[in-house]
């Protein structure tokens, strides 16, 4: 079995070939990738695939993925599940990792439910990350 490393370890900042190299020198070759603004936009399908290409000339799979709260937070405004469902693909994930943003759910704003079917329809198999306490 081979460790996972999060790429939360360079949060604050983008995920580069500095960084990506550093990873790989020192053995990590499988990744969890932490999606947020300053890091991964996981919004965008086009630099989610440049990722994987960048990873790919290093040697290295990322085969989870977590989505940062503010990245699912934006899910139903300003982001389409659909979108969602591409960048999943795009990255070639095995699994996603999700937890919903703190405080009251919006109308507007996914089920677990609904998350959780995007990404299956991707391929890939969602993760619950608990922090918070689950009332339904």
């Amino acid at each position: 079995m081979q460790t996972l490393l999060s790429t939360r370890i360079f949060s604050g900042r983008p995920l580069d070939d500095r960084a990506l190299h550093l990873l790989r020198d020192r053995g990590f070759v499988r990744l969890e990738l932490r999606t947020a603004p300053d890091h991964l936009d996981f919004s965008s399908e086009a630099e989610v695939r440049m990722m994987r290409r960048r990873l790919a000339s290093q040697g290295i799979l990322a085969p989870w993925i977590h989505l940062d709260e503010t990245y699912v937070g934006r899910l139903g405004r300003d982001l389409g599940l659909a979108e969602l469902t591409a960048s999943v693909m795009a990255a070639g994930a095995e699994a996603v990792v999700f937890s919903l943003p703190h405080g009251r759910r919006e109308p507007w704003a996914p089920t677990l439910v609904e998350i959780a079917s995007y990404v299956r329809r991707a391929g890939a198999r969602p993760v619950l990350d608990v922090r918070v306490r689950v009332d339904e």
